[in-house]
């Protein structure tokens, strides 16, 4: 994978040890980082780490410290030919931190250093039976598989509130967004953004109800340490096992083995069995109005609809409320 970027020091942050040696940008790589994201002066660097993949032929990874919009906009924004030239299979933006940055809907997602934003492009063109909703199940999967690499502990105690949040106990420790580009009943595109909190908890807004606050990797791993009793950098081991799993996962997509990937994200869900109530998307509190739906959910459909018991239509959208 080609790496670009702006800042050594969030490089070596965000690779550790495997850090490679760096060069001053080149024409072409400076020219195609410029139109990626818009930015333009200052120094940079470039690299590649032969062993870094998400099993595209031509890959890419974007490593800027502190962007001033969106990286998963501008990645959703983008076309398939820009120019004339062919963009790389699979692109990926990775912030130290930024500024109108937005989680699920539209809703601000706050974004101080320390913490992981990864948004993510995989060009494809294929049919997809639940057209792109499978990047929404990868995803947030991706990320809570790679929380559980680096801390085997949480286990127990990793969920997935529908139908786009990592809890631990309860509590977030990030989020997922995607954007899905089509023609006809091909995906072209599937953009995933993924936001992690890794050494500062986010604070919530104090009205929202629907979550019992925020936590950080860092605070469930201070005593952590690897096999030979050195302490891990849980930034870099995350973001490892976060590009690890999102490969994995990816691949059985491409394979038609989403059932698979479906099963776990399914297994990992916090509401199934439980009971729910279902309120408007806009909603911060359960006090300001009466829900639209509730019941117990007895499953999660591949297109990751709820179905409730006694109800013969699936919610398909709404903040959920554990009863």
């Amino acid at each position: 994978m080609i790496i670009l970027t702006d800042s050594i020091s969030f490089l070596k942050q965000l690779l550790g040890g495997s850090t490679p040696s760096l060069l001053p940008i080149d024409q072409g790589h400076q020219q195609l980082f410029t139109r990626l994201t818009g930015e333009q002066g200052g120094q940079l660097w470039q690299s590649d780490i032969p062993t870094l993949s998400l099993g595209g032929e031509r890959e890419l990874l974007l490593a800027i410290n502190a962007p001033t919009i969106s990286q998963f906009d501008q990645l959703a924004n983008l076309n398939d030919l820009r120019e004339g030239e062919l963009l790389p299979d699979t692109i990926v933006m990775v912030a130290g931190r930024g500024n109108n940055f937005h989680g699920y809907k539209g809703r601000s997602w706050i974004s101080p250093p320390g913490n992981l934003y990864l948004s993510v492009r995989f060009a494809l063109q294929q049919k997809l039976a639940w057209q792109g909703r499978e990047f929404l199940a990868l995803s947030a999967l991706s990320m809570l598989e790679g929380i559980k690499h680096v801390a085997p502990h949480l286990d127990g105690n990793l969920g997935i509130k529908w139908v786009n949040d990592v809890l631990v106990d309860h509590h977030k420790i990030g989020g997922v967004i995607t954007n899905i580009q089509s023609m006809g009943d091909q995906v072209c595109s599937a953009v995933v953004g993924i936001g992690i909190n890794v050494l500062t908890p986010v604070e919530l807004k104090v009205e929202d109800s629907f979550v019992c606050g925020a936590t950080s990797l860092s605070q469930h791993c201070s005593d952590q340490s690897n096999s030979h009793g050195e302490s891990k950098d849980i930034f870099s081991s995350l973001f490892f096992a976060l590009v690890n799993r999102l490969a994995y996962n990816y691949q059985q997509i491409l394979v038609d083995n989403y059932t698979e990937v479906w099963g776990r994200y399914c297994h990992h869900s916090i509401l199934i069995g439980r009971e729910i109530e279902v309120f408007g998307e806009e909603l911060l509190s359960t006090s300001k109005a009466a829900p639209v739906n509730q019941g117990r959910v007895l499953r999660i459909a591949p297109g990751l609809e709820l179905h409730l018991e006694g109800e013969s239509s699936p919610v398909t959208s709404g903040r959920i409320f554990l009863k």
